[in-house]
């Protein structure tokens, strides 16, 4: 492809090139970027502009045809957060022309992300596109980009398996709820003990509609702590058995050097249930529940390692599909370039 000037540029920095404490003090908040699109506009550091603003990234896209861009926005970024430049300035790129489109394209698509395929960040990119757009601060140029990147992330949703299959342990507990139960929103969590992956599964999974959450431990405070958290119940952990016919989901995860959960226990439970299906998560080690309640019928038990080779597995099959993803990229970013070649003839 021979290099073909079209002004757009894109200055930031990610969570891979800075730390979370340098992201932070140079995060925008929506009345920020609003404020920050007018203020470049005026002082004629950009025709155009766009301002993405996530945990992981912040990214300032524009047009401009001086050569100076990059010391004039970083500058500009430094005063308007009042952080002094030479905190950052290490952390920061800047491309321009394709190798910006081409950044743009991989990052909607998810292919910059840290988990790789994730869909969440095509929202925030349309987000930050339609904050700029509603305030009058894109363009021809950078309205014509945003819109082909929405389209480039949707092909490679629809041609590559590439955001398929959850990959981490947490979300992978939330896929296997939704293959078993289908909607959430009726369904009940009962938490035993604490640990910070038990509550990232019950959090994903209070997210995706979960309707109730009932903690217990040991500490029948922390229970109450978690309780409050989720706007759930608390039951001290000698009680989990009267609740156990009202739950859906049993996510385990304590310190016990031995089972807690038996299966002629969870047998009752399954009689008292009338058999309704019961998904057990056992995140503990050593384990929480004895793998003899698998053989129950309607009882769906997972383990740790379950979990992570489930999770392995999907990752694998992401990588094998990077390759094809990163094919469909170049291809778009040379298809948009060919249109800005046929754009400036006319303009």
């Amino acid at each position: 492809m021979g290099k073909v000037e079209t002004n757009i540029q894109v200055i930031g920095l990610n969570h891979r090139t800075a730390q979370v404490q340098t992201r932070e003090r140079l995060a925008f908040t929506k009345a920020q970027a609003t404020a920050c699109l007018a203020r470049v506009r005026e002082m004629g550091l950009a025709d155009e502009a766009v301002i993405l603003s996530t945990c992981n990234r912040v990214e300032l896209y524009h047009v401009w045809d001086r050569s100076d861009s990059y010391e004039s926005l970083s500058q500009f970024l430094s005063q308007f957060h009042q952080v002094s430049l030479p905190d950052f300035e290490k952390s920061l790129y800047f491309y321009r022309d394709d190798e910006a489109v081409r950044h743009l394209f991989r990052v909607a698509s998810g292919l910059d992300s840290m988990v790789v395929g994730e869909k969440e960040v095509l929202g925030q990119v349309k987000k930050a596109y339609f904050l700029a757009s509603s305030t009058g601060a894109t363009g021809p140029l950078l309205n014509v980009l945003f819109q082909r990147s929405f389209y480039v992330a949707k092909r490679l949703q629809n041609e590559t398996t590439l955001h398929s299959g959850s990959i981490s342990v947490s979300s992978v507990a939330v896929q296997l709820a939704q293959m078993i139960f289908g909607e959430l929103n009726t369904k009940t969590i009962l938490l035993v003990g604490a640990g910070k992956m038990s509550e990232q599964t019950v959090q994903r999974l209070v997210e995706r509609g979960v309707k109730g959450m009932i903690a217990s431990n040991r500490s029948y405070e922390k229970a109450q702590a978690l309780a409050q958290k989720f706007e759930g119940q608390a039951v001290r952990l000698d009680e989990i058995h009267q609740v156990a016919r009202d739950v859906d989901i049993v996510i385990s995860s304590t310190a016990a050097p031995h089972f807690i959960l038996h299966q002629n226990e969870v047998s009752g439970w399954m009689k008292e249930r009338r058999q309704r299906p019961l998904l057990m998560i056992d995140i503990a080690v050593p384990r929480d529940i004895d793998p003899e309640v698998n053989r129950l019928d309607n009882v769906y038990l997972y383990n740790i390692d379950d979990l992570k080779a489930v999770a392995d597995q999907n990752f694998k099959e992401r990588l094998k599909e990077q390759e094809k993803a990163d094919s469909l990229v170049e291809s778009e970013v040379k298809r948009f370039m060919d249109r800005m070649i046929k754009y400036k003839s006319v303009h």
